[in-house]
């Protein structure tokens, strides 16, 4: 009997919640609605809470809305998928995970930053970097590594990392054409990690290659939506007016134009006039950074030449661990001679970051993986067929080019510690498992496992 007044009650304040809900406001209902299914395919599997974790990531929405910072979403969204693929391989008895020369070397590499955080300048500091950045990559690259397993999965996981960094790229255009552009005056740039444009652009760059691929590549209604992608990237990188993300967008443009144009001699032809055009374009040639500097010199370009000379000396000084995992910014001053901006100043070359950070020890750790991923994606570009007009192996042949575009903007950008290189370089060692057992035919297209 009571359990059955239990039941009415229940289902008296159901009715009740129901009755009271729409008094509220009539739109209250169908937004909980769509909340909960929106919540249900997120958490249906550990692909999509992936999924979800890397659109936090890029888009930021706690930064456009403070309200938000409490959800702790990019947490929840990480632990969530790290949990759920944990449950499911112990319902399935599987002890196994995926397996790469990769993880060799992030296992290095980790031991390395966590070694240069204990013995760096700042141990506090280097150690509060590395439970809120790091332990992220290391849960971004195991995720990856074991989920994107498919070159179906792998295609629709690149089209969120683009459905999202065409977000950004529109965002910028918009700031560029409203005139909200703030920094230096006229540079585009979004909030919290986003708020400096060269960070802006490496996001970017990430997959500018893709979509330029995917126009070169794709046929039909494809290849009309990844114009459309590749002007809102594109734009947006213009719209950072960062001279790297310039550089690395010309460098995959190569490789893009490899596949259909033969001669070098016109390929750089092309690209040089490109690259003057969007420096033109973009405003570039009148930022507000330039004109004060040593001779001929700029003061940005100036600023770089001594943050360089100061890592290579941090390097000579602490050369197995560094000046500690980083704390580059903060040691700036003590190894620079009479630079042309005093104060903190960051390097401006992930390589010489990372070298002077975590020392040779790191840095080896680091060159490793970026050299492998690479290799790897080289050979699978040549393995699968220009010719395939199929969207997974436009992805998968595309992954060398986003590689290059941020390799040459890292000798420009500080971002060895970004969680976009490692999930490129995730993404290159998830590939080579995905294509593992890919078959190409007599007539040079990919066999896909279905």
């Amino acid at each position: 009997m009571q359990k059955n007044l239990a039941y009415i009650g229940l289902a008296l304040l159901a009715a009740a919640m129901g009755w009271l809900i729409p008094m509220v406001h009539p739109v209250v209902p169908f937004a909980i609605v769509i909340g909960l299914l929106v919540g249900a395919l997120i958490f249906s599997s550990p692909f999509t809470l992936l999924c979800a974790f890397i659109l936090v990531l890029c888009t930021r929405p706690a930064e456009f809305f403070p309200q938000l910072a409490v959800l702790q979403m990019g947490k929840i969204f990480s632990l969530g998928g790290v949990a759920f693929w944990l449950l499911s391989k112990v319902l399935k008895q599987d002890t196994s995970w995926a397996a790469s020369k990769h993880n060799f070397w992030l296992i290095w590499l980790t031991v390395a930053v966590f070694i240069s955080s204990q013995l760096g300048t700042d141990r506090g500091a280097s150690m509060a970097t590395f439970n809120d950045v790091f332990v992220k990559i290391l849960i971004l690259y195991v995720l990856i590594m074991n989920v994107v397993d498919t070159p179906k999965r792998a295609f629709q996981f690149q089209m969120v990392l683009v459905g999202a960094c065409a977000f950004l790229g529109g965002y910028g255009i918009q700031a560029q054409i409203m005139g909200t552009a703030t920094i230096e005056g006229s540079r585009a740039a979004l909030v919290g990690y986003l708020g400096d444009p060269n960070d802006m652009a490496m996001t970017l760059l990430v997959v500018a290659p893709f979509v330029m691929q995917g126009v070169v590549s794709a046929r039909g209604k494809n290849r009309v939506m990844f114009l459309g992608l590749a002007l809102l990237v594109l734009g947006g990188i213009l719209s950072t007016q960062s001279r790297g993300g310039l550089l690395g967008m010309s460098g995959a443009g190569y490789f893009v134009m490899r596949d259909k144009i033969k001669s070098r001699v016109v390929i750089g032809a092309m690209i040089g006039t490109c690259l003057l055009g969007a420096v033109i374009a973009s405003g570039m040639n009148s930022r507000a950074s330039g004109g004060v500097g040593h001779g001929e010199v700029d003061e940005s370009a100036q600023g770089r030449l001594d943050a360089w000379s100061a890592g290579g000396r941090m390097v000579m000084a602490r050369p197995i661990f560094g000046v500690g995992f980083s704390r580059f910014a903060d040691n700036y001053e003590s190894y620079v001679i009479n630079p042309v901006i005093w104060g903190k100043h960051e390097t401006h070359n992930a390589y010489i970051k990372c070298a002077s950070e975590t020392g040779i020890t790191g840095f080896i750790g680091y060159m490793a993986l970026i050299l492998r991923s690479l290799l790897v994606t080289f050979r699978l570009r040549r393995k699968l067929s220009d010719r395939d007009p199929r969207l997974e192996v436009i992805a998968a042949r595309a992954h060398f080019g986003n590689l290059v575009s941020v390799c040459i903007s890292s000798f420009f950008l500080s971002a060895c510690w970004s969680w976009f290189i490692y999930i490129i370089v995730a993404q290159a060692a998830a590939l080579e498992r995905c294509w593992e057992l890919v078959e190409v035919s007599e007539d040079g297209f990919a066999q896909l496992d279905p």
